[in-house]
């Protein structure tokens, strides 16, 4: 009796150092306890095997970068997908994490990640995008955004001499706008209606990050009379107004 009662002794004294050093033995691995079932997880860095480069027809246009690589076993899945930049470069890091003491097929599973690129107000140009070391390219042609139209600021509006031999009588137009890096002045419009010309002035802002100088503009533009008959006309430039007699 005395005999069995110290094997029972030893057999537990001996489960207890085994159980204790299951547990403070880790491996070396990367292992967080997840809080909520107490599941210990090994983190890594997924084995990206190539990167293409998708972009949308409609604009402004979406860009995504579509990773394709494996995952080491059946057990490894996707944890984690950060993205950053600097300068012309995307940089794209993907993790993943598997259960420490799953029992898993050791067959690699392959997978397929689409990720949006943070590609609003883009400038135009020549970009990377680097997924877990794997790199792709992409080219701009113009800044991904959509363009604003506004009116010009006119300072003055004057009316020159009529020309017999064009038939056209000269509007001489000074105004402003900005600011320098970033808005377009676009073609003038000339409307005729009756005895009233109107001309519309407008530029295009390509973007909200813009220089804060003035664009200073002087044009002029010609109003066709060919067709007109004496009588007193009117010039509305952007809502500045001026008439003007015309004999033929």
């Amino acid at each position: 009796m005395k005999w069995n009662l110290a094997f029972a002794t030893m057999l537990i004294a001996l489960g207890v150092f085994i159980i204790s050093g299951c547990v403070a033995n880790d491996g070396g691995n990367n292992q967080t306890n997840n809080t909520d079932n107490e599941t210990v997880y090994i983190y890594g860095s997924a084995a990206v095997q190539n990167v293409n480069i998708q972009i949308t027809e409609s604009f402004p246009v979406q860009i995504r970068a579509i990773a394709e690589g494996y995952l080491p076993d059946g057990c490894t899945q996707i944890d984690n997908i950060s993205q950053t930049r600097e300068g012309n470069a995307f940089l794209i890091n993907i993790t993943t994490k598997r259960p420490a003491e799953a029992i898993c097929t050791q067959a690699l599973a392959p997978f397929e990640e689409l990720i949006n690129l943070n590609a609003e107000n883009l400038p135009a140009g020549n970009y990377t995008v680097n997924v877990n070391g794997i790199q792709a390219g992409f080219e701009l042609g113009t800044n991904n955004s959509i363009s604003e139209i506004h009116d010009v600021a006119i300072t003055n509006v004057s009316i020159g001499e009529y020309n017999t031999t064009t038939q056209e009588i000269p509007v001489f137009i000074k105004g402003q706008y900005g600011g320098s890096s970033c808005t377009t002045l676009n073609d003038i419009e000339v409307i005729s209606q009756g005895m009233q010309f109107i001309v519309n002035v407008t530029y295009t802002k390509h973007s909200e990050t813009c220089t804060k100088d003035l664009m200073l503009m002087n044009k002029t533009v010609y109003l066709d009379m060919s067709q007109s008959v004496q009588g007193t006309y009117s010039v509305n430039v952007n809502g500045e107004q001026m008439a003007f007699a015309f004999s033929g």
